[in-house]
């Protein structure tokens, strides 16, 4: 079921998620999809210790979040990973979506921008690519109220050749 908002954002859950974003769309309940941040206690319990107004937060690894998008309370859901090879590890899991957006991806010595605010590394071009030949819209967008920008193949690939 597609969620509200299936974010991909290196930060996970920060002020920009919280403010703009969960404000606009009011979810239920904010997912955290990540391996990382499941399988840490410490990292969990900081996450976990996030207060967000009227939607619960939720931290699941890449496989559970799987399961609950295919949940009839995923569409007043709106979930998050931190990497395009996280989403794509979601949909093949069998997470049932057909939009992402991508936003906050920071600049790295592996990275190259796409956008001001989208830096991605080779890898994650050939997740993003995988993903648009399965049929999933990519589309770059910092907040709610900013123009989106659909991402192409080909954007991707001229990003590393």
């Amino acid at each position: 079921m597609q969620p509200l908002l299936l974010r991909v954002d290196d930060r996970l859950l920060h002020a920009k998620v919280l403010i703009t974003w969960a404000a606009a769309l009011q979810p239920e309940r904010i997912v955290l999809a990540s391996d990382a941040v499941a399988h840490d206690p410490e990292r969990r319990a900081i996450y976990g210790a996030i207060v967000a107004e009227e939607a619960e937060i939720v931290i699941e690894d890449v496989l559970a979040a799987a399961a609950l998008l295919q949940q009839p309370g995923a569409a007043r859901s709106m979930f998050v990973c931190s990497s395009p090879a996280d989403v794509r590890r979601l949909h093949h899991a069998g997470g049932d979506f057909t939009r992402v957006n991508l936003g906050g991806q920071h600049p790295g010595d592996d990275k190259r921008p796409l956008l001001p605010f989208v830096h991605l590394s080779a890898p994650d071009c050939e997740d993003l690519r995988a993903l648009i030949a399965a049929g999933v819209e990519v589309e770059a967008r910092e907040l709610p109220g900013a123009p989106g920008v659909r991402v192409s193949t080909s954007e991707l690939e001229a990003l590393w050749t």
